[in-house]
């Protein structure tokens, strides 16, 4: 990242935080001076047009640390530095150049009430490729995980996986490029007339112009969902992935269990609390499990459970619609299951719920709770023979103590 997507992302987001227009955290004619002139301190700061002692005092800190590329403040205002103290050390560099021989110095003034510098000699246009910039920096900052709903048409796939298409309304068109990695993970085979929502941000590239760039594809509608799902199920049978024969028993007495869910929903609270008090160490990987970032988020936390030591993996979370269980039918995913290295338990959804993924996972459970009755359920049958075993053992000690104590008791009568 330039150093002026750099300052532009950092004008948009202190904008939004402040509600303020970006503009008036700064313009960017102060935004092209900064990156000419590399300021090192707050003095060179007020020099520029655009910056007066309000804004290097609020600002200052954040405009260098970003200029200087390690997050390290070149200022020298310390805590106890006023806006004061500031606009005195405008008015003398104003003072400076009034009285200067040096002609860059001569047509510089400043505002009396802000201590900003409003004319300053230099040209206000810019390249293209500033503009360009600037405009591709201001859309990937303002429309991060945009969620955009259309109709493809011309899709095609270039030699390299890329995919390139357009997705349209009644009036409008907006050409997409999703790359290999992400059109792969989507699991799906894109063609025109497919209703799809693309999830990305928009993008204004310096030759080829805007596009939107899409980091997950997703069918849209019931009806295209349950058609993707019922084809894919049938691919993953004829292949024997639902076969009752390939899947592997759980350990018995398991003691790490890997856990995959997200950490905010109620799911990980379900299995936590009926899992049982066994003594397990539960490594959690957190994920999204729903939404635009569910595909990625899932398909890292299988990627780096796989290489834990766990004795079992289990992936949880509540119902839901089809459209909001997707990722749980993604091919990708489900084939990610059935390859782990580990037995694998799913608990996704409510009893109604049938994902691919319960389909393939060596126990497919009902729900979050089902899911740790089956994790538990060699605990629960040594707790119940320990506990079986101990009253036995007691009722033969209660039963030899009454016959010792009748014996004696017959000893002493004779």
């Amino acid at each position: 990242m330039s150093l002026m997507q750099k300052l532009i992302s950092w004008q948009q987001d202190t904008a939004k935080r402040e509600h303020l227009e970006p503009f008036m955290v700064l313009q960017f004619g102060t935004i092209k001076e900064i990156i000419r002139v590399t300021p090192k301190t707050h003095d060179e700061l007020l020099r520029i047009k655009g910056i007066g002692p309000v804004k290097v005092r609020k600002y200052g800190d954040d405009i260098l640390g970003i200029v200087r590329g390690d997050g390290v403040v070149g200022g020298e205002i310390s805590d106890k530095s006023s806006a004061g103290d500031l606009f005195t050390e405008a008015q003398q560099v104003n003072q400076a150049a009034v009285h200067s021989d040096n002609p860059a110095h001569s047509d510089i003034q400043f505002d009396a009430v802000t201590g900003e510098i409003i004319e300053q000699e230099g040209s206000d246009a810019i390249s293209v490729t500033e503009l360009v910039t600037m405009i591709d920096t201001m859309l990937q900052t303002n429309f991060k995980d945009t969620r955009v709903q259309g109709e493809i048409t011309g899709f095609k796939r270039n030699p390299n996986g890329h995919a390139y298409f357009e997705i349209k309304d009644k009036e409008s068109v907006l050409r997409c490029a999703v790359f290999k990695n992400s059109y792969e993970l989507s699991g799906l085979n894109l063609e025109d007339g497919m209703e799809v929502i693309v999830t990305g941000h928009p993008n204004y590239h310096k030759q080829y112009g805007f596009s939107f760039i899409g980091q997950t594809v997703e069918l849209y509608g019931e009806g295209a969902l349950k058609k993707a799902y019922d084809e894919l199920k049938k691919k993953l049978d004829k292949e024997g992935l639902l076969a009752i024969e390939r899947k592997r028993e759980l350990p018995n007495l398991p003691q790490k269990i890997g856990l995959i869910t997200s950490r905010s929903g109620a799911a990980i609270g379900d299995f936590t609390t009926n899992v049982g008090d066994y003594g397990y160490k539960i490594i959690f990987h957190h994920s999204t499990v729903e939404g635009a970032n569910a595909l990625i988020d899932i398909k890292n936390a299988l990627t780096t459970m796989a290489k834990k030591d766990i004795d079992v993996l289990v992936i949880v979370r509540g119902g839901g619609s089809l459209e909001s269980l997707q990722a749980f039918n993604n091919e990708n995913i489900v084939r990610m299951i059935a390859d782990f290295p580990v037995p694998v338990v799913v608990g996704v959804g409510h009893e109604q719920d049938e994902t691919l993924t319960t389909l393939v996972a060596d126990v497919g459970a009902s729900t979050p709770t089902a899911a740790a009755h089956t994790v538990r359920a060699s605990w629960d049958k040594v707790d119940k023979f320990l506990g079986s075993s101990e009253q036995c053992i007691l009722n033969s000690f209660d039963k030899a103590l009454s016959n010792k104590k009748t014996k004696l008791s017959e000893q002493e009568y004779f």
